[in-house]
């Protein structure tokens, strides 16, 4: 499927699983769970074969789904993952759930991003710097923490096509710069 007719059939599940969801009186904090972890399987190469693969019987592939997701997800989720099984679209899965979650986001005014640092953060300092970025950016902002080890110190954060840096190398360059650019206008 060309990327133009998958974006096409990512918005319209996302679309129908929003609307399910308003319709089901559930709230999004019980099916995101689910959601994210459609993004996250869906990218995995083994699970990318087994979706294309055409030749496994029907109850076998019933089985696999219900071996990887139910009664780890929300009902409603489980439906979605029905009924991409039965449209042939689980190959689609990832780009659909990441779809679900970009229409959700737009629509709450929530934007998304991920919080670098060379050790495990969590709890207080995410929340402080959640908070900090929803005031100057004026959304609310969900970050995911991730560990990154090249980073020598402090924390850099990336919200759609924002980066904020708070690293210690980043501090280091910006002084190299600067000494560069003194050392510019000295030798004039």
């Amino acid at each position: 499927m060309n990327m133009r007719r998958q974006g096409n059939c990512a918005r319209r599940y996302a679309a129908a699983f929003l609307s399910a969801l308003k319709d089901s009186g559930c709230q999004w904090t019980e099916v995101e769970p689910g959601i994210l972890l459609l993004a996250r399987v869906g990218r995995i190469p083994e699970w990318r074969k087994f979706a294309a693969a055409g030749g496994m019987e029907k109850a076998r592939r019933q089985h696999v789904l219900e071996s990887v997701f139910q009664g780890r997800i929300h009902a409603l989720v489980w439906k979605l993952v029905v009924v991409l099984e039965r449209h042939r679209r689980l190959a689609d899965m990832s780009e659909i759930a990441e779809g679900i979650l970009r229409l959700h986001d737009a629509r709450t005014n929530v934007a998304r991003g991920v919080i670098q640092a060379p050790f495990p953060i969590g709890g207080e300092l995410i929340a402080d710097i959640t908070q900090r970025l929803g005031k100057r950016l004026g959304v609310r902002v969900v970050l995911q923490p991730a560990v990154r080890k090249d980073l020598i110190g402090g924390f850099r954060v990336r919200v759609g096509d924002r980066v904020f840096d708070g690293s210690v190398a980043s501090w280091i360059e910006k002084w190299r710069r600067s000494v560069e650019v003194a050392e510019a206008r000295a030798s004039g």
